[in-house]
């Protein structure tokens, strides 16, 4: 299974996905600096991208560690994300706004662990008690490709 990690291929996952690269408005000289050498390192510099200009919902490279942000709380870090942990935190944040906060506000729920979710939200198809959120969430990380 792949690994991203805080790299130029992630930036291009996430610019697909709908995030807005906004590293100049907290990191001027890393911005500069990435601008002048068209290279990015991760071990020299900071990147952030908000989702769709909600500046609050963000992705935050912190030199290697890539951290994840709602309504500017931290909720999520790490050095590297599996495919199908990417793909969560995207489709995560592809959620509507309340619906993210029903997830968050779950004990101990990180973006990358949707798919475990959504797993079981699977299995619960073959019941008649699966709500209209789990079918939601199916739907959305189904929808998701990286």
């Amino acid at each position: 299974m792949k690994i991203y990690k805080a790299s130029s291929e992630l930036v291009n996952v996430l610019l697909r996905h709908g995030f807005i690269e906004r590293t100049a408005k907290l990191y001027a000289g890393d911005a500069q600096r990435l601008n002048d050498t068209a290279v990015y390192d991760p071990h020299t510099m900071k990147r952030v991208f908000a989702y769709k200009r909600v500046y609050y919902n963000r992705i935050f490279f912190d030199y290697n560690n890539i951290r994840v942000l709602l309504n500017n709380e931290l909720i999520e870090s790490n050095l590297q994300f599996t495919e199908l942990e990417l793909r969560s935190i995207l489709t995560f944040f592809a959620l509507k706004s309340n619906e993210k906060w029903v997830l968050v506000d779950k004990t101990g729920f990180k973006p990358s662990e949707l798919h475990l979710y959504y797993s079981n939200s699977v299995k619960k198809l073959m019941y008649p008690l699966t709500n209209a959120f789990e079918k939601k969430i199916i739907k959305a990380f189904e929808n998701t490709v990286l």
